[in-house]
This record gives C-alpha cells, sequence and structure tokens, in this order.
C-alpha cells in the first residue's frame, strides 16, 4: 500500500475484476453510488435512480461483461469500469452499430472514479488492465464513446491509445449529447 491508500504493484494500480453479478453483489450499492456521483455531476447531469444504476451495472453480466475495480487501502471503490462485447451493447442500452466490425470487439461502456481519486492514475491502469484483460479473452479491439464536452474523459482515452474516429448524438440518463467514439487496436 502506497501512501495515497492504493493498493499498488510497484506503481501499477492493481484492479480487481468481476466476472459475474454474484461476484459483484457485495460492492452494488457501492458501486451504484459511485455512478451516480459520476454522471449525475455537470457537465453530464443524467438523472439515475441508485435502482437504475444498479440494473444498469448488473446487465452487463448477463451478456458476457465483466467490471473491473480499484480499491483503497480501506477496501472501498476508487474507480471502477464496465465492459461487453460489442455484438452485445445493444441488449444493455441501444447504441450506434460499427458495421464493418468483423474482428472481436468488446465495449468499453463505463469508466467511473471517486472525486477524490481523480488524476491519480486510477482510471488509466483500469484501462490497461482491460485491454490486457481483452486482448486475452480473444478481442481484438476496444471501442468506447465519451461525452464530447468532458475533456477529461476524452483526455483520458486518448492518453491510453484510443483514437477518436467518429461523433454521433445519442441519450443516456434522459440527457442527449454529443459523443466522440474512440477505438483502441490490441
Amino acid at each position: 500500500m502506497n501512501n495515497k491508500g492504493f493498493l499498488e504493484l510497484g506503481t501499477k494500480h492493481i484492479p480487481i475484476t468481476y466476472s459475474s453479478a454474484e461476484e459483484l453483489d457485495a460492492r452494488i450499492v457501492e458501486l451504484s453510488a459511485l455512478f451516480i456521483a459520476t454522471f449525475s455531476t455537470p457537465p453530464r447531469n443524467e438523472a439515475w435512480t441508485g435502482q437504475q444504476a444498479s440494473d444498469f451495472i448488473l446487465r452487463h453480466f448477463l451478456v458476457g461483461g465483466w467490471c473491473s475495480c480499484i480499491l483503497g487501502a480501506k477496501k472501498e471503490v476508487l474507480a471502477f469500469s464496465l465492459q461487453v462485447p460489442w455484438e452485445n451493447w445493444r441488449l444493455i442500452v441501444g447504441a450506434i452499430d460499427v458495421e464493418s466490425a468483423t474482428a472481436p470487439i468488446l465495449y468499453l461502456s463505463t469508466i467511473a472514479t471517486a472525486i477524490k481519486s481523480r488524476n491519480r492514475g486510477c482510471a488509466s491502469s483500469l484501462l490497461i488492465s482491460d485491454g490486457q484483460k481483452a486482448k486475452a479473452s480473444g478481442y481484438n479491439c476496444i471501442v468506447a464513446r465519451a461525452r464530447a464536452d468532458v475533456p477529461e474523459v476524452n483526455g483520458l482515452l486518448k492518453k491510453v491509445g484510443f483514437v477518436g474516429f467518429g461523433k454521433h448524438f445519442g441519450s443516456m440518463g434522459g440527457v442527449a449529447a454529443e459523443r466522440v467514439l474512440y477505438l483502441k487496436l490490441i
């Protein structure tokens, strides 16, 4: 453990991966609260109830997805990410299509970091670890999208190797916004 309270291996945070809803069950309230804190604040201002956030998170496991978490010194969730196979994303919430995609594609659905843990490498560690897990699971690329008006997330995706390839207008949590589409080959 370092002086910032992160579990570390050298200078890298150690993500914990949950592959089933049963494994995640003890953390669902905490993850839902972090999800709401991340997506209900400006500039996003999306409207999520605890039950809606919980349902959204758990639906990922029904279609082959997983959740990765970074835990702090007190075992609290500092950051988490949700991934799902691209072909199953429409079953989660409905999304844009990548019609020309033939390779196995993973969709990075969500990345959320507690305010106190931002700019400390948690999200970067999650995304790097998720890329390694995706590659080991047979995926060739990861697709993500980020609100155009949230420069921190766009910068994070670029920092870990994602490249913007388009934009679309979509709605999430009752709020419509322009989103930038990203791709990372792994």
